[in-house]
């Protein structure tokens, strides 16, 4: 019976050891997972902090393209409204030239026709002592504008207008404008002559159909 008891005692002893080494085992692998977990959330903690780095890194970026976008059109903003003002003064300039050497083209002009059109005064024909002309003119609202071109060159001509028409009658041709009320919106040849002599300022007047017949 002792023996037995021995056995037992034995035996007891052998499963104390192995549950012993069991939990020594389960402790190791209790320290690994623990050792483990750690350093997963250390690595999350680093992943988080390099996400919210990176998040305000493209914050920052996104607030410099802004500012670069809204800098670089208040900066094109600001050159277009310079070069608009350039150019406005450029036209002013031009015009201010222009106007002058029209009017004084237009002072220097002889042997040319005027007749009264509505609200102005219209110029047509003649020349300086450079060349002739075939710009028409119209002085109206103390300005004077380029209205129109003759096909042919008159001087010493006389003009008669008729409602919308005007014949401008010269020694060797005549032409017929149509005036619309701001431009000649056509200009036509109808007569030439080639009579012998030249009439200058001929008298012009309406008169019935077959009036010499």
């Amino acid at each position: 019976m002792v023996e037995d008891l021995k056995e037992h005692a034995n035996g007891y002893k052998r499963e104390n050891q192995h549950l012993k080494a069991e939990i020594e085992d389960l402790h190791r692998k209790s320290k690994s997972l623990s050792e483990n977990l750690a350093s997963l959330k250390n690595e999350n903690e680093k992943l988080s902090n390099e996400k919210m780095r990176l998040k305000t890194e493209n914050a920052d970026l996104i607030a410099e393209n802004e500012e670069l976008i809204r800098s670089k059109t208040d900066e094109e903003q600001a050159a277009l409204t310079e070069m608009k003002g350039d150019l406005e003064i450029a036209k002013r300039e031009k015009s201010s030239i222009q106007e002058n050497l029209d009017i004084e083209r237009i002072r220097k002009i002889y042997v040319h026709s005027c007749i009264g059109i509505y609200d102005g005064l219209m110029v047509m024909g003649g020349g300086n002592e450079n060349a002739a002309s075939k710009d028409i003119y119209l002085f109206r609202d103390s300005e004077w504008t380029v209205v129109g071109q003759l096909n042919e060159y008159h001087k010493y001509s006389s003009p008669k207008r008729i409602g919308n028409t005007i014949f401008l009658v010269s020694g060797y041709n005549v032409e017929k404008l149509e005036w619309d009320g701001e431009k000649i919106s056509s200009a036509k040849v109808i007569n030439i002559t080639h009579i012998f002599g030249k009439f200058e300022r001929p008298i012009v007047f309406p008169v019935d159909e077959f009036f010499c017949t």
